[in-house]
């Protein structure tokens, strides 16, 4: 019988079997245990992100609820939505044209956990027991939470199997809130109401496989623990055994058990450890001292705290070790080396404890884990960012391997095309299909051009989207080589460019033809550099000066101007290039002259404005010819001189004859008063009384035509001063009505005065107004055949007094009514021929009020009447007045 069986049957055989047996099934419990929960902290963790997920859909649907909603360009994808059609405003069109429709958050949040399950396979979903869609149907699980919300539940977590697959399930009710109320008050819900609920699924399998590494490191450290228990029970129990048999043989033996050990403490890449309560290494292996940069007896020498990142994270570990059972797998500990620098370990680590169950240290392994932190990391920071780049450019990305063929198109890059994801193959025959027929064998030269020299591979070309309309892209990428050179794969992006396309194609036209319009002006346009080199000549400056363009171009400026004005030219424009002026007007201070072509010279009246061309300075000259203007002036002025010359001698023979015609007129009134009166006797014969009453007759019709050239004159010299004073305009009626009344009874003519007591006052001179009413209501009597009415009537209208006479005579043709208010201007009809003076009544009364600031008009029909309105102010500073009825 050999020596282990009769080790085996013997007490410490025994004892040691029962040991192992222990053990084995203490660490079988352990790693269980351990892959239990690390189950358990994957549902946890799994339940975590749901209820985030849920938090992040509710603050967008609460961003969306307060702003009622958001209004989309509606497409295939996103149709108007028929369960909104009850809301007046689903659809708009904005003031340019473009078709919206309301999304609401409901609708949005649809569509958005559609495209979010296809991407991350996370499930989003809200419904309900009363619904507008019924597509948002709640399911046998959703149906049963729906019901436990009614009786007060508010959350529900459980895991489930979704299209064959291991989900956390997580739902909470939604709740009726005022924003709510306009899509979904008239299915019957109030604000608090639970109107649903929304459900997150999260899939465990990712969770399931992340977590297969660390039950790989739980079973493997378990076992090599069992497997160095196994040995230190056998090894030990072997000695013991031995021990009272042979002494010395035992003590080899348990030096050797000791050089196994230390040497699978040294095979370790793991690095193993002990330690007391208070944290005082006790044992470690080499690995230890390599992993931390210490020498053993250093660590020896050393507390844990000394090596940890931060000491307080010591305090966490051992709290996690107490709640976890005095035992962790795989926990996280950032520690730090000799030289400074800090790595990441996993600790796998159990309480040592003394026969009492008193804790009397720690002992565990540590696995260097700081590459694979960051390798993760890298990874999360790669997707992330990547994430990112694909969600938010507006490129569409495309990959080639040159080495498969294989072609990767983004589903930007089929947007931008017109297309889903699913509806494009990713292949290059793909690619290059959609390249417009015209521009595929550019395409190809340039990506052949970049693969041999590296040139950079920057383009634009046409592409055919889906609809078949053609667009323009911007195309730009990149190779990688080998280290021999051989290009790998290219990678690169194309842009939409129609729309910069079509604006470039506008401003080429725009250019065209502003240079169509400048070359058609009339006006010389002529640009010139810094060495007063003409740039520019277009088609007016040849008809002004005479010279072809390619005549002049390239040359000096000089040509075009006299040779006494060259020198001042030059200094100008280099005083305007130095100063902060982007024109200047010309021939402000001095004349500005051209020189014509043969040799001729003409005035002309020009401006010059400075700009920067590709980092040139250009000055640009617009000249228009005025000699005809300066001639049209020259005349107008001597015109003017003569017109001046004439009304200063209209003047002074106005002064003369109101001399020389008033004296002999008032003597001959005089004489012809005496001679009426009989003053110094009877005259003899009736007849002479009665010429002497024709001679006063007519010395005072002279004399009236004399006064009334004289204010005429007095009026358009400016020469008149108003007295101005507050008048009732009843009161002037009535002096009116006293001095006209026996003239309207001659005639045969109705005098007629309307004028309301409470009518405010009038603001203007006195003998002014007299004379203007005198004259028209005259002029109206005077124009009214017998049996006639002529009617003065006065008003108020916004500090204004307007005036109307309206008579019932023979009226004005309406070829003549714009001329009856100029001086000497009269009716030629016939029934007017008989009528006294010269026509310059109604031009002193219009002269008149326009110098009180008011306004006269007239309207007529002939042989039914005219209306003259007078517009005269109420108080010193009225505001411009509005006649009733302008003519």
């Amino acid at each position: 019988m050999s020596h282990f069986k009769v080790w085996l049957i013997s007490a410490g055989g025994r004892i040691a079997g029962f040991a192992l047996l222990a053990i084995t099934i203490a660490l079988i419990g352990s790693a269980y245990w351990n892959i239990t929960k690390l189950d358990r902290q994957i549902v946890k963790l799994a339940t975590d992100e749901a209820k985030a997920n849920w938090n992040k859909d509710q603050a967008f649907r609460g961003w969306a609820t307060r702003h009622g909603g958001l209004y989309v360009v509606p497409d295939k994808r996103t149709p108007p939505n028929p369960y909104l059609a009850h809301l007046p405003n689903r659809d708009v069109v904005t003031t340019g044209g473009v078709k919206l429709t309301l999304m609401n958050p409901a609708y949005m949040m649809s569509q958005m956990t559609k495209e979010y399950d296809e991407m991350y396979g996370i499930k989003g979903k809200i419904t309900g027991q009363v619904l507008i869609n019924p597509k948002n149907a709640p399911d046998p699980w959703e149906l049963s939470a729906l019901k436990k919300f009614d009786k007060g539940v508010k959350e529900i977590t459980a895991q489930a199997m979704i299209d064959g697959q291991p989900y956390v399930r997580f739902m909470r009710p939604m709740i009726m809130k005022k924003g709510c109320v306009l899509c979904h008050g008239h299915l019957g819900f109030k604000v608090g109401d639970i109107r649903g609920g929304v459900s997150v699924s999260i899939p465990l399998k990712p969770y399931f496989q992340a977590a297969e590494d660390s039950k790989t490191s739980i079973i493997f450290t378990h076992a090599l623990i069992w497997f160095l228990a196994f040995l230190t029970i056998a090894l030990v129990a072997y000695w013991m055994q031995r021990q009272n048999k042979e002494k010395r043989k035992s003590q080899a033996v348990l030096k050797e058990s000791e050089r196994n050990y230390r040497t699978i403490l040294e095979t370790l890449t793991d690095a193993f450890y002990r330690a007391d309560a208070d944290g005082h290494l006790l044992m470690a292996s080499p690995s230890a001292a390599e992993m931390t940069g210490y020498s053993l007896q250093e660590l020896m020498d050393m507390s844990l705290l000394e090596i940890y990142a931060d000491p307080s994270a010591r305090a966490l570990f051992l709290e996690t070790m107490r709640e976890s059972g005095g035992e962790v797998t795989g926990y996280e500990i950032e520690l730090r080396r000799k030289d400074g620098s800090t790595f990441w370990v996993a600790s796998s680590a159990h309480f040592v404890y003394d026969k009492a169950g008193n804790i009397i240290g720690v002992e565990g392994i540590l696995r260097d884990i700081t590459q694979q932190k960051k390798v993760d990391q890298a990874l999360r920071e790669s997707e992330e960012r990547y994430a990112v780049a694909m969600s938010g450019t507006q490129d569409g990305i495309w990959i080639w391997d040159l080495e498969t063929g294989n072609d990767y198109l983004s589903p930007q890059w089929k947007r931008i095309l017109g297309y889903k994801d699913d509806e494009l193959e990713n292949s290059a025959e793909t690619h290059i299909n959609l390249i417009h027929e015209e521009d595929r064998d550019f395409v190809r030269e340039a990506v052949r051009a970049h693969l041999k020299t590296r040139a950079p591979y920057d383009i634009q070309y046409k592409m055919v989207r889906k609809s078949g309309r053609i667009i323009w892209v911007r195309g730009r990428g990149t190779a990688t080589w080998d280290k021999s050179g051989k290009p790998l794969r290219m990678a690169g992006t194309i842009t939409d460019i129609t729309e910069k396309k079509k604006a470039e194609e506008m401003a080429q036209y725009a250019q065209n033809r502003l240079f169509e319009i400048i070359n058609i002006a009339p006006e010389a346009i002529i640009s010139i550099d810094l060495h007063f080199k003409i740039r520019l000549f277009t088609k007016g400056a040849e008809r002004i000066f005479g010279y072809k363009a390619e005549d002049v171009l390239g040359k000096k400026m000089d040509m075009l101007l006299p040779e006494r004005f060259r020198g001042n030219h030059k200094s100008h424009v280099q005083s305007f290039r130095q100063s902060d002026d982007d024109y200047r007007l010309m021939g402000t201070r001095s004349e500005v002259i051209g020189l014509k072509k043969d040799g001729s010279e003409f005035p002309a009246a020009a401006s010059v404005s400075k700009s920067s061309f590709h980092d040139e300075i250009l000055f640009t000259v617009i000249l228009h010819d005025i000699s005809e203007r300066v001639s049209a002036d020259k005349a107008r002025r001597e015109a003017l001189d003569a017109a001046e010359k004439a009304n200063k001698a209209k003047s002074e023979f106005l002064a003369s004859m109101s001399h020389e015609l008033r004296t002999p007129l008032n003597s001959i009134l005089g004489f012809a008063d005496v001679i009426d009166h009989q003053i110094f006797g009877p005259v003899g014969h009736e007849k002479y009384v009665a010429y002497a009453k024709d001679i006063k007759f007519s010395g005072r019709h002279l004399l009236e035509l004399v006064n009334q050239i004289l204010d005429i004159e007095r009026i358009e010299a400016g020469k008149v001063t108003l007295n101005k004073e507050s008048l009732a305009a009843c009161e002037m009626f009535g002096e009116c009505e006293r001095l006209l009344r026996d003239f309207a009874a001659k005639s045969e003519v109705s005098l007629n005065f309307e004028a309301p007591p409470e009518l405010p006052p009038l603001w203007a001179d006195r003998r002014a107004v007299f004379q203007i009413l005198v004259n028209l209501i005259s002029n109206a009597i005077k124009f009214t055949p017998r049996g006639g009415h002529v009617n003065i009537e006065a008003s108020s209208n916004k500090a204004w007094s307007h005036i109307k006479i309206s008579d019932t005579g023979i009226g004005i043709p309406k070829d003549k009514l714009l001329l009856v208010k100029e001086p000497f201007a009269r009716h030629d009809s016939d029934p007017l021929k008989s009528q006294e003076g010269v026509g310059l009544g109604l031009a002193i009364a219009n002269g008149l009020v326009k110098l009180h600031g008011g306004s006269l008009t007239i309207r007529s029909e002939v042989n039914v009447g005219t209306v003259v309105e007078v517009i005269l102010p109420e108080n010193p500073e009225p505001e411009t007045p509005e006649p009733e009825n302008p003519e």
